[in-house]
């Protein structure tokens, strides 16, 4: 993109030289003037790139689809889970029993719907989640089979609440 910005400001440039509204001085100037603010904004931005940090957009963005429900968790202890529509998984008070998949592609499409892009992946980000201790493993897995209340088998990343500043 970049270069696209510094290519028609040369092609700018050259006809206004062409038609003596700069000089060549002015216009060298000029050119050395965009490299400057360029490259401070390549700087700038690599930054901001750098210092994202997934889980704290991952969580930000689950607490938007919970509030807004679009998705939604049931109680853990409920005898009849709904399984409908924008269903994520379980909670209790100090867990969340999430479809690691469902959850993952649920926060990458309301990514894409305002703009933003979640471009980690799900074993990307289940491995963050997990270095800053909010992913509970079991058995060194980052997944976790666990029975509902109505005796069927879910396969679910359990995430801590207390470390997801909710």
């Amino acid at each position: 993109m970049f270069s696209h910005i510094r290519i028609g400001f040369e092609f700018l440039l050259l006809f206004l030289s062409d038609k003596t509204v700069l000089s060549n001085s002015t216009a060298e100037n000029y050119k050395i003037q965009l490299d400057e603010i360029l490259i401070k904004n390549i700087s700038e931005t690599s930054e901001i790139i750098e210092n994202e940090n997934p889980t704290a957009k991952f969580i930000q963005k689950l607490k938007t689809l919970l509030d807004s429900g679009r998705c939604y968790v049931d109680e853990r202890s409920t005898q009849s889970i709904t399984r409908g529509k924008g269903y994520i998984g379980m909670e209790d008070t100090a867990k969340f029993y999430l479809l690691a998949d469902t959850v993952h592609s649920e926060i990458r499409k309301l990514c894409s719907e305002q703009g933003e892009r979640f471009s980690i992946s799900k074993n990307q980000l289940l491995r963050q989640l997990a270095d800053e201790k909010i992913l509970m493993k079991q058995n060194n897995r980052n997944t976790t089979t666990i029975r509902c209340a109505d005796g069927k088998s879910m396969n679910v990343i359990i995430l801590d609440k207390s470390k997801m500043n909710l």
